[in-house]
């Protein structure tokens, strides 16, 4: 559900406040799709330990703590949607963890029974970090109608119906765009050197 504070000003006033009530009305709009574009970055980066539900979760409440600290509630652009805005914020929090990771393994090297596990963490982190970029710069080159249907379906969560109501396309052409967005993510990893045939 794409969603601005533009259609509810007392909401907005309610949650530059840090009221509980308006705090807690934005969670429940906007967790579950969240959640589904944190386990998204991690299947699409590789990083498949951090699809896992209890992974999700945390990321997910990372971002909601950001997202409603003080300074963000007060700095927030209400003319955006905010379900994408939370969206970037959860992509800092999964960039911030993989990078935690790598350091804490470069700490961990120390240990030489830990080395040849840490050493694999460290790979699979810079996977995950190469795997974003590429995804990064694949969607960023998409014509409007494919950067539509990544946005809907993939940043902001919805479903399919949801997203050919959104865009006014027909369920055989979502599942056509879709088709093509992953081959060409694919093919975007292969040719970065990202990912295997």
């Amino acid at each position: 559900m794409r969603f601005g504070f533009e259609e509810d000003p007392a909401l907005l006033a309610a949650f530059r406040a840090g009221e509980d009530s308006a705090l807690s009305l934005i969670y429940r709009r906007h967790a579950d799709a969240l959640g589904a574009y944190v386990a998204f970055l991690a299947r699409a980066t590789g990083a498949l330990e951090l699809a896992q539900p209890s992974a999700v979760a945390d990321l997910q409440q990372e971002a909601f703590v950001r997202a409603f600290s003080t300074n963000a509630r007060k700095s927030y652009d209400a003319q955006r949607p905010f379900g994408p805005y939370l969206n970037r914020i959860a992509k800092n929090c999964f960039v911030d963890l993989l990078r935690k990771r790598r350091r804490d393994l470069a700490r961990d090297l120390h240990d030489p029974m830990s080395f040849e596990q840490a050493r694999c963490g460290s790979d699979d982190d810079e996977l995950a970090l190469a795997s974003l970029a590429v995804v990064d710069s694949y969607v960023s080159a998409l014509s409007d109608p494919l950067r539509d249907v990544y946005e809907q379906r993939f940043t902001i969560g919805l479903t399919q119906k949801a997203t050919c109501d959104a865009l006014g396309i027909t369920r055989r052409a979502l599942r056509t765009a879709e088709t093509r967005l992953k081959r060409g993510a694919r093919k975007a990893l292969f040719v970065a050197g990202v990912l295997a045939r």
